[in-house]
């Protein structure tokens, strides 16, 4: 499927115009090349910081103001937190075979995270297409 199709798809089964798609995973990928997911990590770790976003909460509803979709905090655990996002635009992504990644996001609740855990923390994210949502595991290091 051509580029332009695949933009196309998305915005016919979202009506939201892909401009948004179209730098972060089309543009993005081009300029930062294998060290994109790097890059986009760090990115998202600072932006934290820039936000000043201090609890769960704050976290939550950043990702809403910014459009990046639904976070919830699944779980809580002694060295780990677990996260989902949910989104119609994950499965529109997938529909319109647009690879996607959110090394972005997942800088973003690891830098959050840090500041609401006190510690050092790392996010990994598992993109679960069957059920239109990314899972986040946050782990702390104490």
């Amino acid at each position: 499927m051509k580029k332009i199709d695949q933009l196309q798809t998305m915005y016919e089964t979202t009506g939201i115009h892909p401009g948004y798609d179209l730098l972060r995973y089309m543009a993005l990928p081009d300029l930062l090349g294998k060290d994109q997911d790097t890059v986009l990590y760090i990115l998202g770790k600072n932006m934290s910081r820039a936000l000043e976003v201090t609890t769960i909460e704050e976290l939550i509803a950043a990702f809403n103001v910014i459009g990046l979709g639904d976070l919830a905090h699944v779980k809580e655990k002694r060295s780990e937190d677990l996260f989902t996002l949910t989104s119609s635009f994950i499965d529109a992504r997938k529909q319109a075979e647009i690879n996607q990644t959110y090394h972005f996001e997942a800088g973003l609740i690891s830098g959050a995270m840090e500041t609401v855990r006190g510690f050092q923390c790392e996010a990994e994210e598992t993109v679960k297409a069957k059920k239109s949502l990314v899972e986040f595991t946050v782990k702390h290091y104490r």
